[in-house]
This record gives structure tokens, C-alpha cells and sequence, in this order.
């Protein structure tokens, strides 16, 4: 894979060089783990931009080049914009959020299904193209440094700040969200539009929060900073 043939060419490049100068050291320093590794290679395989290549073949990302990657997706958000003449309808940004993250969000008037599907469908575009991947990786890296079990760090956040006792399991907390699972059975001779099922979802979610024995919801204070950033960056 790209990631690793340039990190044991860089190796070897590096221990030719100690012993071409008479370094005191036998062998070159070992290239460092990064647990996130098979991450960048998928990203590479499944990159839709010679941009989104170019920027995870080295098995790193910095803020520098998603920002640029930002740009491109903004850039190509516009055109998009004016070439359905929506500018003023329909505005897709991406923007810092000031704690290290991105946040993409398209404005528009009305329901966004209703949009024009073609519209909807070229701003995708964009996103797969030059955003969607990165964003993800860029908050995996972020959020999780060291690529350790996600669900474990959640927990563990929720005991650390006596959200849940000391022996709390993630299967406690997946029973806990299970109970407000959505579940939507199909009748093939009253089916619902996207609108229909939309709009039903969003009263689900509205109706049924998840809670904890001690009353706690499982989508507010700690608990939820818990879920979205267990480590508390």
C-alpha cells in the first residue's frame, strides 16, 4: 500500500544516510505505529480526487490540508450553486468550529427533500468528492489519537464523570439506545413518501429519548459531550 511502501522507503533512506556520515547508531529508527494505517489506505482506494490522494498517501493529515480541502469542496459547492441558480435557495458551507473540528451544513428554504433531487444529488457530489472521507478520518484522528476502542472510551468518560457507576458496561449503555431504536415496518400497499418518513423519524426522535435508571437522557450535558468527544479535547 502507498502508506507503508513510503514509510520503509523514508526508513531506509534515513539509515543510509547515518552510515554514510559515520552516525554512531546501527540501524535507522523504526517508522512510527499509526493505528489509523488501514484508515488512510481505504480513504486512498476509494478517493473520488487526485486533491483527497494527494493529501492521505503520506498516512497524515493536518489542519493545513483540510483546510485546503475545504476550499475545494466549497469551491466546487458553488459552482454547483450557480449552476442551478440556487445561490440565494440553497448555501452549502463548511466551517471550524472552533474546537478543533469541521462542521458542513447546507441552508436552504423549505423542506430539503423537496429540493431539486438533481440539485441534492450534485452538492453530494461535492461532499464524496472532496470532503465526506477526510471529515470523517480528521475526527476518528482527533477525537481517538491513538485508534483505542471507541465504545470502551465512552464508558469509561461516563464513569470518570458519575454519569453511570463503576461497573457500567457499553452493553448497559447499547440496551439504554436500543430502547429508542428507530423501527419503521414497511406496508407495501400504503407506502410512505421520503417526506412521510421523515417527518415520522423526527417525531420518533422527539418522543423517545434515551435515559439512563437514574433519569439521566443519554442527548444532554456529560452524557452526550461523553459520546461525541470521550476524551474531552
Amino acid at each position: 500500500m502507498p502508506v507503508v511502501e513510503g514509510k520503509r522507503a523514508k526508513a531506509a533512506f534515513a539509515a543510509a544516510l547515518l552510515i554514510a556520515v559515520g552516525a554512531c547508531a546501527s540501524a535507522a529508527e523504526e517508522p512510527t505505529y499509526n493505528p489509523w494505517a488501514d484508515e488512510f489506505a481505504r480513504v486512498y482506494a476509494r478517493a473520488e480526487s487526485d486533491l483527497v490522494r494527494a493529501i492521505v498517501v503520506d498516512g497524515e493529515l493536518t489542519l493545513a490540508e483540510m483546510r485546503e480541502a475545504a476550499e475545494a469542496a466549497t469551491a466546487c459547492f458553488r459552482d454547483v450553486e450557480l449552476e442551478f441558480a440556487s445561490v440565494a435557495a440553497t448555501v452549502t458551507t463548511i466551517t471550524e468550529d472552533g474546537l478543533g473540528g469541521f462542521a458542513l451544513q447546507t441552508s436552504h428554504y423549505g423542506y430539503w427533500p423537496d429540493v431539486d433531487p438533481e440539485l441534492r444529488s450534485a452538492i453530494a457530489d461535492c461532499e464524496f468528492r472532496y470532503w465526506n472521507d477526510l471529515w470523517i478520518l480528521w475526527d476518528l484522528i482527533r477525537l481517538n489519537p491513538d485508534g483505542e476502542d471507541f465504545n470502551d472510551l465512552v464508558v469509561d468518560c461516563l464513569v470518570r464523570n458519575s454519569v453511570v457507576p463503576p461497573d457500567f458496561t457499553y452493553r448497559q449503555l447499547r440496551e439504554v439506545v436500543d430502547v429508542c431504536a428507530f423501527v419503521y415496518e414497511h406496508d407495501p400497499k400504503h407506502p410512505l413518501t421520503e417526506k412521510e418518513l421523515q417527518l415520522l423519524w423526527d417525531q420518533h426522535d422527539w418522543d423517545c429519548r434515551p435515559q439512563l435508571s437514574d433519569g439521566a437522557y443519554l442527548d444532554e450535558g456529560v452524557a452526550w459531550d461523553c459520546q461525541m468527544d470521550p476524551l474531552s479535547h
